[in-house]
């Protein structure tokens, strides 16, 4: 006898490995857009939550440097998602660079939106310019941000997808 023959022939035939394979690339395909709309949710909470933590840093500098400090979009071409603190003698202290995929939007009046934002201010005594700003991604997300003019502090609102709200 031979040796497969000894052992008793132990293995998977080719049919059975083909037939798992196709199972697991179904189940990918079933769980991949759900995978790919939650990392594109996170990364719009994770935009939202690190451009409130730049405005608190500029209000922070503010406050402790006694100076005025603004927040402006980067006027590099190559850089658009890119927003500066700037100093108010001109020097550039820090700089955010939102995700491609995140569109920043700046509400102008009530219900008029610009995609051209202009220099948020800060100011010595812990105030700053009103500003209510949105941040959407692809899939339609979007999550809004307010800057409380008296207390110069960014509130985040939970996220929307479309028409429903997720906590």
């Amino acid at each position: 006898m031979t040796r497969a023959h000894q052992s008793g022939q132990r293995g998977y035939t080719l049919m059975e490995l083909v037939v798992v394979l196709a199972l697991v690339a179904v189940a990918a395909a079933l769980v991949m857009p759900s995978v790919t709309r939650s990392f594109a949710n996170l990364e719009l909470r994770l935009a939202a939550g690190s451009l409130s933590n730049f405005y608190a840093q500029a209000r922070t500098h503010a406050i402790y440097e006694a100076r005025s400090y603004s927040v402006l979009r980067s006027p590099e071409p190559e850089a658009p998602q890119t927003l500066l603190l700037v100093r108010d003698d001109g020097k550039t202290i820090q700089s955010l660079t939102l995700p491609a995929q995140v569109q920043l939007k700046l509400e102008q009046s009530r219900d008029a939106w610009t995609r051209d934002l202009p220099p948020l201010h800060f100011f010595p005594n812990g105030t700053s310019q009103r500003a209510r700003l949105e941040l959407t991604n692809q899939r339609g997300s979007r999550v809004d941000i307010t800057l409380d003019p008296l207390t110069a502090r960014a509130r985040v609102s939970p996220l929307y997808l479309r028409d429903e709200v997720v906590e």
